[in-house]
């Protein structure tokens, strides 16, 4: 039966009832607010700041700790908040009138008149290297995401090393890029301690506790032709897992692309037949305003190695994907040392995040790989 509050004596009988009920869930949402969501902390992110106008972080509710700048000695210059940086009211990152960070407006690439850029070494670089103008940033965000497991690309027996703690052998092959060009230890130092691939061995001791080795095969400027060079010390070798990076520099104006990627699949094929557990890495559309860059031909490149990873049933890093998801202004500026197509240390851990879900059994959160590798 239908209530009907224009009958008195029913409406004053249900009016007191209702008005405690409402007080009840009001007390309630006022004793128990929501929980607020947790932050985790980012280290290291590179970023480019020129002359006073904001850049951002590559997320958006950033909590800056701090803002430094390493140098050659591994000695950090601390820049203070209010004077030599300030943050804006929609999250930006700014240099103050009087800031000593190093303005990014002073940075030079000299394009031609066909509106590209002639590549030039050291001491007249073109275009200059924009890591002398980067700083790193350290703060807190609550934006996490899930990394899910792809670990059917793996072999049993290398998943069977891994949950059982089993020391484990990891060995690269690429270009300058796996070599780590232009990261500040390779640049001070020549180490190649913040490549991906040793982020990735951080992270396997960090979550099964083996102690993964590194062995880096990787050279400024090689092609192909180094893999192929390689594959009988490889298969004698018989490393657990073979980490594969061309593309680069086999994609450029005038390059056999089909001709280098029959010799990458053939290398992975080989490989396998010996056992070797093999990961293919892609590659990210490098500065488009180089002269040698035919940007349809980095697509078409990527677009032929995933193929080859499904043929073979392996697994495909797909940088390029991964890449083209972030914002295009940060890419050269802010995340590639070299302004062109050298990823900072920063750079890496996005390919290290990109690498992993072959090596993981279960989901894992976007932090706590990070976690593991800072």
């Amino acid at each position: 039966m239908p209530l009907n509050l224009h009958h008195k004596s029913l409406a004053y009988r249900v009016a007191p009832f209702l008005f405690a009920l409402v007080c009840l869930f009001s007390a309630c949402r006022k004793d128990k607010p929501a929980a607020s969501t947790p932050r985790y902390e980012v280290q290291g992110e590179t970023i480019a700041l020129s002359s006073e106008n904001p850049s951002y972080l590559l997320k958006n509710d950033a909590v800056i700790k701090r803002v430094y700048k390493i140098d050659a000695t591994g000695k950090q210059t601390e820049y203070k908040a209010g004077t030599d940086y300030f943050v804006t009211s929609n999250g930006g990152l700014k240099r103050g009138a009087l800031s000593t960070i190093p303005d990014f407006s002073t940075h030079k690439m000299v394009l031609n008149g066909n509106g590209k850029f002639t590549w030039q070494p050291d001491p007249n670089r073109n275009p200059q290297l924009s890591l002398i103008w980067q700083v790193m940033v350290d703060y807190t965000t609550s934006k996490d995401s899930i990394i899910s497991p792809q670990g059917a690309f793996l072999s049993t027996s290398l998943k069977g090393k891994l949950t059982s703690g089993s020391d484990i052998s990891i060995d690269c092959i690429g270009t300058s890029i796996t070599a780590g060009a232009h990261t500040l230890p390779r640049y001070f130092h020549s180490s190649d301690q913040a490549i991906y691939v040793r982020l990735l061995a951080k992270a396997i001791n960090y979550i099964y506790g083996c102690k993964p080795t590194v062995t880096n095969y990787s050279e400024g400027g090689a092609t192909t032709g180094l893999f192929t060079s390689k594959l009988d010390y490889l298969v004698a070798k018989k490393p657990d897992v073979v980490i594969v990076e061309f593309g680069m520099n086999e994609h450029l104006k005038g390059a056999n692309m089909d001709g280098n990627l029959t010799a990458i699949e053939a290398g992975i094929k080989r490989l396998s037949a010996a056992g070797i557990d093999c990961i293919l890495i892609g590659f990210f559309q490098q500065n488009p305003y180089w002269e040698l860059e035919v940007e349809s031909s980095t697509i078409y490149f990527n677009n032929k190695l995933r193929e080859i990873a499904a043929r073979n049933k392996i697994y495909f890093s797909d940088i390029y994907q991964q890449f083209e998801t972030l914002p295009k202004e940060k890419l050269y500026r802010d995340l590639m040392g070299d302004y062109h197509h050298h990823p900072t240390e920063f750079g890496h851990k996005l390919y290290y995040l990109q690498t992993i879900p072959p090596f993981l059994t279960v989901e894992k959160k976007e932090s706590e790989l990070l976690k593991a590798v800072q």
